[in-house]
């Protein structure tokens, strides 16, 4: 359990509808959470684990390559 280590177990209340985004431009995902009857929560991702990121790109008429399939191959494991 690491909930009250990243800032969400300290809080007492309704949270739903979160959502993800590089909200500092560090290249890593941030969290916001709407609350019910208070502020939404913003969370800032400070991991300095490493990442990959990923920009698909097809040809007409699918330029967003949808249904494209991503492996990741490391320490004997395919993500």
């Amino acid at each position: 359990e690491v909930g009250e280590e990243w800032g969400f177990a300290d809080e007492e209340d309704i949270s739903h509808a979160p959502a993800t985004g590089d909200l500092d431009d560090d290249g890593d995902l941030d969290v916001v959470v709407n609350r019910l009857g208070s502020p939404a929560g913003v969370y800032r991702n400070d991991a300095t684990a490493p990442r990959i990121a990923v920009r698909l790109m097809g040809q007409a008429p699918n330029t967003y390559a949808v249904g494209s399939k991503i492996h990741v191959f490391g320490d004997s494991r395919c993500q």
